[in-house]
């Protein structure tokens, strides 16, 4: 590479914590040193004391959950504005410990893109709205159900930021439904069927009915209506493809869990 390199440095294999080993093939100085790395094939300029402490790391090495790679770009992962959200996302869809903990989210994955965080910051970077505040100083978060939805795949196509308020409009549990539709409860001392929603992080009844149908259908009327409404309220703070899927949003029967 037109540089003058000591015959014992050069070609020098060395173990490397995080990313296996890597061949010197290049000496500038104690402060310039090339290696490469044979798999991902990588080549990467590093200090030779950090070199000798193992502590190079390969750039496109899968270390988050098995799948994400920091990858090479302008892209660093001290900037968490953008690393938190993608890490987030991995653990979501990768975590062993989430999984068990939350296994609705059973299923979920993420585009092979943006296992490389330069592709998912890049992205970010496409969003109106990604680091955006809500009027309670709360950062817009990532979601990927709004716009597809039951989408289980975190891709450019299916996500978007939005504010907590709509990222959580859509859940619903089944802790307390068993089998029963999705705003459906059985009322134990008469054996009727309660319908309930949540609105504004506040549970309100709606009432009782004979079948569970009839009482799905208010919720459905009901909730239905509290989308629009609430979609209402954010125009224009959040991405117009965003509000029109909230506009025209359908609850049904089958909805047993929205995430």
């Amino acid at each position: 590479m037109g540089f003058k390199v000591p015959y014992h440095v050069v070609g020098k294999v060395y173990d490397t914590e995080y990313s296996g080993k890597c061949t010197v093939v290049e000496y500038i100085d104690n402060a310039n040193v090339v290696v490469k790395f044979h798999y991902p094939e990588c080549y990467v300029r590093c200090r030779m004391h950090h070199l000798k402490r193992g502590g190079v790391k390969n750039p496109l090495s899968p270390r988050v959950y098995g799948k994400g790679y920091l990858g090479v770009g302008k892209y660093q992962a001290e900037d968490k504005r953008y690393y938190k959200p993608w890490h987030r996302m991995l653990e979501r869809a990768y975590s062993e410990s989430w999984s068990k903990a939350h296994p609705h989210y059973e299923g979920v994955s993420v585009c092979t893109e943006w296992y490389n965080f330069q592709n998912f910051a890049a992205w970010c970077d496409t969003q109106e709205f990604f680091d955006e505040e809500d009027d309670r100083f709360r950062k817009y978060e990532l979601d990927k159900d709004i716009l597809v939805k039951g989408n289980k795949i975190y891709s450019p196509d299916t996500c978007s930021f939005v504010p907590k308020d709509l990222n959580v409009l859509l859940i619903n549990s089944d802790k307390t439904r068993g089998v029963l539709p999705v705003g459906v409860s059985i009322y134990k001392k008469t054996g009727k069927f309660k319908a309930g929603v949540c609105l504004y992080g506040k549970p309100k009844h709606i009432g009782y009915y004979k079948t569970p149908e009839e009482a799905f259908q208010s919720y459905k009327t009901t909730k239905e209506s509290y989308i629009k409404e609430v979609a209402e309220s954010w125009k224009g703070k959040i991405d117009d493809e965003v509000y029109r899927a909230l506009k025209y949003y359908s609850v049904d029967i089958s909805d047993w869990y929205c995430f």
